[in-house]
């Protein structure tokens, strides 16, 4: 284990809050590279509402935790899942919307030193009832992460693979134009022309609310946007990962007697676009810092139509974050790829697999390649 940390780990849910605070502390001082600023989807009541996206049955938390001096230096949020061959370890909050670059909450200058401390704390006390693990979509210059990687494989003999990943998440940084209109590109604006026809019809109408201001409304919005869904098969339901996140956000906020301190990360926001009184799309969000992360988004409409009712809502979005001061918008994946001609500056990520050799021979044939692992 490296000297000046000690590493001991929670397996137990309801202890978890007990490093609530210091979680939230050291996800503000965790690296974030560009287009990846903002630390809400590693705060602590984000933990729990990820943690609430995996049945129970399929997943057992293991959150290491490295200290020094008595004070908590950094976090690391795994959870061991059962796979088909056997126990493998993951990154907690890796899978859903909002899964690129989660990794060790730290200081940016005791990154390596705490990957080196909790690969020396797995090496000796889990890998031997573990058939991998599995970072995925790390950023591919993650500096603690690589020197776990690296610590771990030199510590156990195990092989480390890596493959390049699409990011799970689209970051658009939009500017306003001097006229007070955002600056659309060109392969957006006619779009934008059919946007501005359907908006002066008369027949839609666009509703926000930020909690701050008017929480009934955030209530009554985020049940509009589930009642979208709830006729849709379960792979549908399903596609953003959100509905038990939301259900974890809406407590966390504004249950009786929550924390400040546990609760207060960001401001959240929801917005719903109408027909003729309906709602047809809605979007929950969270302003942080300088960016909008739009982590649940729906629009409910005949295909033909589903392009033209996202950029309707998605237009409304940028608006309201330039004129708010915003400079980052991010939303999932699934919806993102329609923001034509917008350009993407989500962050590059890769997979990461640690695994014993005779699975890692036999992964030589797949697109895995030897990690580039940093080492100073």
């Amino acid at each position: 284990m490296k000297k000046g940390f000690s590493v001991s780990q929670i397996t137990d849910p309801r202890k978890l809050l007990g490093i609530g605070k210091d979680w939230n502390r050291l996800s503000a001082l965790s690296p974030y590279p560009m287009g990846n600023s903002g630390s809400w989807d590693r705060s602590f009541p984000w933990l729990l509402g990820w943690l609430s996206e995996i049945p129970e049955q399929q997943r057992d938390p293991l959150v290491l935790v490295a200290t020094s001096s008595g004070k908590v230096r950094g976090i690391l949020p795994l959870l061991i899942h059962e796979g088909s061959e056997g126990s493998e370890f993951r990154l907690m909050g890796s899978h859903g919307c909002f899964g690129d670059c989660k990794g060790i909450l730290g200081d940016l200058a005791d990154q390596k030193a705490l990957g080196e401390a909790f690969a020396g704390y797995l090496a000796e006390e889990w890998l031997g009832s573990s058939s991998c693990i599995e970072f995925k979509r790390v950023g591919e210059h993650d500096q603690g992460l690589l020197a776990l990687v690296n610590h771990l494989v030199c510590e156990s003999g195990w092989n480390a693979t890596s493959r390049s990943e699409s990011p799970a998440r689209y970051a658009f940084c939009p500017t306003m134009g001097p006229d007070g209109e955002p600056i659309w590109p060109l392969a957006s604006r006619r779009t934008i022309g059919l946007v501005k026809k359907a908006s002066q019809s008369g027949l839609f109408e666009y509703s926000q609310a930020f909690e701050d201001s008017d929480k009934e409304s955030i209530v009554k919005h985020i049940l509009a946007i589930r009642g979208m869904i709830k006729n849709d098969a379960p792979e549908l339901k399903h596609r953003f990962g959100s509905i038990a996140m939301t259900r974890r956000v809406v407590d966390y906020r504004f249950a009786p007697g929550t924390d400040p301190s546990l609760s207060s990360i960001g401001r959240l926001g929801t917005c719903n676009l109408l027909w003729k009184g309906n709602p047809i799309a809605g979007a929950v969000y969270v302003d942080d810092q300088a960016s909008r992360y739009v982590f649940w988004m729906e629009v409910r409409v005949h295909p033909d139509q589903e392009q033209l009712i996202f950029w309707m809502l998605f237009s409304n979005l940028i608006r309201t974050s330039l004129s708010q001061g915003l400079e980052t918008i991010h939303v999932a994946s699934s919806l993102g790829s329609r923001a034509i001609g917008l350009k993407n500056f989500a962050v590059r990520v890769q997979t990461i697999r640690v695994c014993a050799r005779s699975e890692a021979q036999d992964q030589q044939g797949s697109d895995y390649s030897e990690p580039s692992i940093a080492t100073n």
